[in-house]
């Protein structure tokens, strides 16, 4: 009696080795979360509207997983660890292996553009930084938010800046509040900042 308890025992526990080591095998394929930021290879603006894809290891096949928000940010909850792919409109395809949770992908522009997505024409934008008493401000930074385009205002406090319809302005100076105000492409931008509370006083 004792000995048939032995064996039946033995027999479950190699019977759970055998499953814990195929479930090891199969999420040792797997990665559980990944998230990502698609970018424009030339600015580094993000690009909402991007395909994210993984390959199916049954078929061989790319499947669509996510698409990015309006910051290019996508989230994926359980895929392969093998080669993703990221499509979008005007830019070359690029295929990649999740090597951690977090990505950052740059697109590149093909040579030949059939369409051209509305939201990513470029357009440009002129203005006039003022203070709060409405001289020009000179040397101010006026800058396209989550981009690395910049520019700074001339002597009457004017700047021009090439734009999408959906960016959106960081205008700072020193001793001013930054201000954020979303681009005007009919007509030229009027910028005023106040003054900063946060001055040090000497007594």
């Amino acid at each position: 009696m004792t000995r048939n308890i032995r064996i039946t025992v033995s027999f479950f526990l190699l019977l759970l080795g055998v499953q814990f080591t195929m479930a090891q095998s199969v999420v040792g394929d797997y990665q559980q979360r990944v998230t990502g930021l698609v970018v424009d290879g030339a600015d580094g603006c993000p690009l909402p509207g991007a395909t994210v894809y993984y390959r199916d290891n049954s078929n061989g096949k790319y499947l669509p997983k996510a698409v990015t928000d309006l910051d290019g940010r996508f989230e994926l909850g359980f895929v392969p660890k093998d080669s993703l792919m990221v499509s979008y409109i005007g830019c070359k395809t690029q295929r990649f292996l999740p090597t951690g949770d977090s990505i950052l992908v740059r697109m590149e522009a093909k040579d030949s553009i059939v369409f051209v997505c509305p939201l990513c024409v470029v357009y440009p934008v002129s203005g006039v930084v003022l203070d709060d008493k409405g001289k020009p401000i000179i040397g101010a930074t006026v800058k396209i938010k989550g981009c690395n385009t910049v520019v700074a205002t001339g002597i009457n406090g004017e700047f021009r800046i090439n734009t999408r319809k959906r960016d959106v302005l960081e205008i700072s100076y020193l001793g001013f509040k930054t201000k954020t105000k979303k681009v005007s492409i009919k007509k030229p931008m009027k910028i005023k900042l106040k003054p900063s509370s946060n001055v040090i006083s000497c007594q």
